[in-house]
């Protein structure tokens, strides 16, 4: 019973999961001090890969905690948002990977499965 428990638990905290987006200077900040990566995902309405992105890949509770433990997330709006000097996009979503002081450690261009999200974050925390 306890086991029963303990998975419906864990299925209901993995639905209700979300990442935390935080402001692009925040993250920056917050990076300097934690010495995480900050991840900063370009993205707009109506972007089916973005839409993805957010609801398959970022719902996944090794990508929500591989996150949590060594990234901090920035949304920007390609259209509604102010974007900072060097996050270029071809198409939308796009990440950058950066420490805090904004020198770049990765990228991603388009939405990606979640076994090649791991991958890729994999590759950009190697080169923390």
């Amino acid at each position: 019973m306890k086991k029963i428990a303990l998975a419906l638990l864990i299925m209901v905290s993995s639905l209700l999961a979300e990442l935390k987006w935080v402001n692009y200077d925040s993250a920056l900040d917050r990076a300097k001090e934690s010495k995480k990566i900050v991840m900063v995902m370009l993205g707009r309405e109506d972007c089916p890969a973005c839409e993805y992105m957010k609801d398959i890949v970022f719902k996944d509770t090794k990508v929500q905690t591989e996150i949590d433990a060594n990234f901090i997330p920035v949304y920007l709006d390609i259209h509604n948002d102010f974007l900072p000097s060097g996050l270029t996009y071809i198409g939308t979503p796009t990440f950058h990977f950066m420490n805090g002081y904004e020198i770049k450690k990765g990228r991603i261009d388009g939405g990606v499965n979640v076994a090649d999200f791991m991958q890729e974050i994999e590759k950009v925390k190697a080169k923390k």
